[in-house]
């Protein structure tokens, strides 16, 4: 909060509607987990790093009522961690940053999962844009809602993954959504749907872009923001 206020004094716009937004959507996903059972969850970067005590990640998995794999182990800020913790401590789910350019499959079957409840189990592998999910700041509300989501079972809505291969590439190019869950999992990018399936990137100018992987129970639904990265094009006139 105090972040948007800096903001303010330097761009001379008024945060309070913001501010409102972000504490709003903060309580509400506090009520639904409130009472839940916490999975435990290891946040992965490149270089093989986690996410520990003292780090915008950790504030924001214990918002979303998610206990952080790297705490657990007695990890401080953003470090490696050895695969005898992983073993020592246990791990429900994996949250890998996009930046690392892995799929669900391909983290599920790590040699660090080896023996755990991810090992062989996409499902329980969740692709997100770090510059959303991973910090702290005027998003997080949604970044906390959306882990919430997808993190506890007892939720509302059916459970979702779902993730785009490739994350980059030129648009008129193919690009492939998969969604493991209900099957009625649609992809929303750039004003377009798209079922699971491959479809042809959109026109647009390069540039980073938000996808929205949606699926709903007929009572409730749940929503994954995936990032879409477009590289230049492959469109004629």
């Amino acid at each position: 909060v105090s972040g948007l206020w800096a903001l303010a004094n330097a761009t001379g716009e008024d945060p309070r509607d913001h501010v409102q937004a972000l504490r709003t959507g903060l309580a509400d996903v506090q009520e639904e987990v409130a009472g839940l059972q916490p999975p435990k969850a290891l946040v992965l970067f490149p270089a093989g790093l986690t996410a520990g005590q003292g780090t915008d990640t950790h504030v924001i998995l214990e918002l979303a009522n998610i206990d952080n794999v790297a705490s657990l182990a007695g990890l401080q800020g953003y470090r490696q961690i050895s695969d005898e913790a992983i073993q020592r401590v246990g791990v429900d789910l994996v949250i890998a940053t996009a930046t690392m350019r892995v799929s669900p499959e391909e983290v599920a079957e790590l040699p660090m999962l080896e023996g755990t409840d991810v090992e062989g189990n996409a499902s329980r592998v969740l692709v997100v844009d770090p510059s959303r999910t991973t910090r702290v700041g005027p998003y997080m509300h949604e970044a906390v809602a959306m882990l919430a989501a997808w993190a506890h079972d007892e939720g509302a809505g059916p459970r979702l993954n779902a993730w785009l291969s490739p994350t980059k590439g030129p648009a008129c190019g193919p690009v492939t959504f998969e969604a493991e869950g209900p099957p009625s999992a649609s992809l929303h990018l750039l004003g377009e749907d798209h079922a699971p399936g491959t479809f042809e990137a959109p026109r647009a100018p390069p540039g980073h872009y938000r996808a929205t992987a949606i699926a709903g129970d007929g009572e409730a639904t749940r929503a994954i923001d995936l990032v879409f990265t477009l590289e230049g094009t492959r469109c004629t006139a």
